[in-house]
């Protein structure tokens, strides 16, 4: 039942919300399987609407290789903060 108004608060790009997901999917909690993918999807959702933990769990979820798309989408999410600063 929360999962579902989680959802529904996600849909309208409601920002704990959208983090709060992030941690249901990295974790596999209510029932979830982990989804690392989804995970990392709702934590940059969640920090494009101004929740900074979000951007920090989203680089702490990407693999520490130094292949080129891993470096890519570390630096997209470092640019993305820097652009709030």
């Amino acid at each position: 039942m929360a999962l579902e108004y989680l959802h529904k608060a996600a849909v309208k790009e409601h920002g704990p919300a959208l983090h709060y997901l992030g941690d249901v999917y990295y974790r596999g909690l209510h029932g979830c399987a982990p989804d690392y993918t989804q995970a990392l999807e709702f934590y940059l959702r969640a920090g494009l609407q101004n929740v900074p933990q979000a951007y920090h769990n989203a680089v702490c979820l990407l693999p520490s290789r130094t292949d080129c798309q891993a470096r890519t989408q570390r630096l997209t999410i470092v640019m993305q903060l820097a652009a709030r600063a």
